[in-house]
C-alpha cells in the first residue's frame, strides 16, 4: 500500500514540474509583439513629463492631447506623436517677460535614430509651435512656429527595452510687451461766461454778459505700451512606454 502511494505521489510531482511555467517564461517589454494593422503601429503612453524654462522655472503643463504610436518592425523603429501641453496657471501673467503658455508637437513616422530639427515650414507634417505669453496683457500673446531664423527647437530619443526617453529643446527670441500708466498734466483754456455790472452817468446800473477764456490745469492718466527684446529657453523630458 505504501509502495502504491509513493508511486502516485511521484507521478503528481512530475505533473506539477512539467505543467507550471518557469518565472523566466514571463513576458517582458522586449517580447512585446506589434499589433497587426497599418504599419504595425503599437500604442504607447507618455509619462514623467518635466519641462523647465530658463534652467530654473518649472512649467506646470496640463496635457490637452497625448497620442503616440510606435512601429518596432522598422529598423530603426518609427514614431507617430501628437502632444499638446498648456500652462493654465496665472502665475506667469504677473511677470513682465515672455514665457511659454502652450506647446504643440506633431511627429509623423520619424525614426528614433537621429535628432529631429524642426524646420518651421507650415507645410511640414513634423512641426512644433509655441504660444508665447508676452507680458501682462494677454492680447499681445503670439504663436511662434519653431524653425525660423531666431526660433529653433529639436527633439531626440533613446531606446531601452520597450521604453523611449525623449528630450526637447527650444530657444525663442521675441519681444515682451506690457503697459505702463502715468499722469500727464497740461494747460487748457476754457470759455467762461459771467455777469458784469456797470453804472452810467446817471447812476443807473447796467448788467452785461462777459465771455472770456481762462487757463485751467488738467491731469489725465496716460496708457503707454512698452516693448523690449526678450528670450526664453525651454527644455523638456518625458518617457514613452510601449
Amino acid at each position: 500500500m505504501k509502495k502504491i502511494n509513493l508511486i502516485i505521489l511521484t507521478i503528481f510531482l512530475a505533473y506539477l514540474v512539467n505543467g507550471c511555467s518557469s518565472p523566466m517564461d514571463v513576458r517582458t517589454p522586449r517580447d512585446t509583439v506589434p499589433i497587426n494593422g497599418e504599419n504595425y503601429k503599437m500604442p504607447a503612453k507618455i509619462s514623467d513629463l518635466l519641462f523647465v524654462e530658463d534652467d530654473s522655472i518649472v512649467k506646470h503643463f496640463n496635457t490637452l492631447e497625448s497620442t503616440v504610436s510606435i512601429d518596432t518592425t522598422n529598423k530603426p523603429p518609427r514614431l507617430w506623436l501628437k502632444l499638446v501641453l498648456e500652462d493654465t496657471s496665472n502665475a506667469s501673467s504677473l511677470i513682465k517677460r515672455i514665457t511659454t503658455r502652450r506647446l504643440d508637437i506633431n511627429l509623423d513616422s520619424i525614426d528614433f535614430s537621429r535628432r529631429w530639427n524642426f524646420s518651421g515650414r507650415h507645410t511640414d507634417i513634423n512641426w512644433a509651435q509655441l504660444k508665447v505669453e508676452r507680458g501682462l496683457n494677454t492680447s499681445n500673446d503670439t504663436i511662434i512656429v519653431s524653425g525660423s531664423e531666431a526660433n529653433l527647437s529639436d527633439i531626440s530619443f533613446t531606446l531601452d527595452k520597450g521604453i523611449a526617453y525623449a528630450s526637447f529643446n527650444a530657444s525663442i527670441f521675441d519681444k515682451k510687451v506690457w503697459k505702463e500708466y502715468h499722469d500727464s498734466t497740461y494747460t487748457q483754456y476754457i470759455t467762461v461766461t459771467r455777469y458784469d455790472t456797470t453804472f452810467d452817468n446817471n447812476g443807473k446800473m447796467i448788467i452785461t454778459i462777459v465771455t472770456e477764456k481762462v487757463p485751467k490745469e488738467i491731469t489725465e492718466k496716460i496708457e503707454e505700451e512698452k516693448r523690449m527684446k526678450d528670450s526664453l529657453f525651454l527644455k523638456g523630458k518625458f518617457k514613452l512606454s510601449y
